[in-house]
């Protein structure tokens, strides 16, 4: 089924992306109104930016994480990330999500893809800090690395 989305501009330099089955002059005026969504109460709407009519609901998602690449993730809610505090596992795979989109490295971000990118997984599930030797960007993220050997009690049969 078709919904229309829109995006409004907010205070702050925040941005949120909404669907609606119905009228989208409708939807925005409860956000400006303070009965929106939690983003929106704590970022006032300025206007609407831009809406699309007639899309796919998927769109939704699509577009926040465009707006996600292009502001930041701390400055854009939407879709399946409207919550106003992200985890930190929806950070990692959303951060992943965009490098890939960009053709970026999957490990670090560089210009480069993963398979020549010098920043290998450790062994732990602990935070590291390192530098990308192919394109000298400080790294600090957690790696996970999966492939790891794991003790006897922990392997999947």
């Amino acid at each position: 089924m078709p919904v229309n989305i829109y995006i409004l501009k907010l205070q702050d330099e925040c941005w949120y992306v909404g669907k609606t089955a119905s009228d989208v002059e409708k939807r925005v005026h409860a956000h400006m109104n303070g009965t929106g969504s939690a983003w929106t109460k704590l970022h006032r709407p300025i206007n609407i930016h831009e809406t699309f009519l007639d899309v796919s609901p998927f769109d939704e998602d699509k577009y926040t994480k465009e707006y996600m690449a292009k502001y930041g993730m701390d400055k854009v809610r939407g879709g399946t990330y409207v919550l106003p505090t992200l985890q930190k596992t929806q950070k990692e795979l959303l951060q992943k999500e965009i490098w890939g989109a960009q053709d970026r490295c999957f490990t670090c971000g560089g210009n480069h893809f993963v398979y020549k990118c010098n920043n290998k997984p450790s062994t732990d599930n602990e935070e590291v800090t390192k530098k990308c030797m192919a394109c000298l960007s400080a790294i600090f993220t957690p790696i996970y690395n999966f492939f790891a050997p794991k003790p006897a009690h922990q392997q999947l049969p």
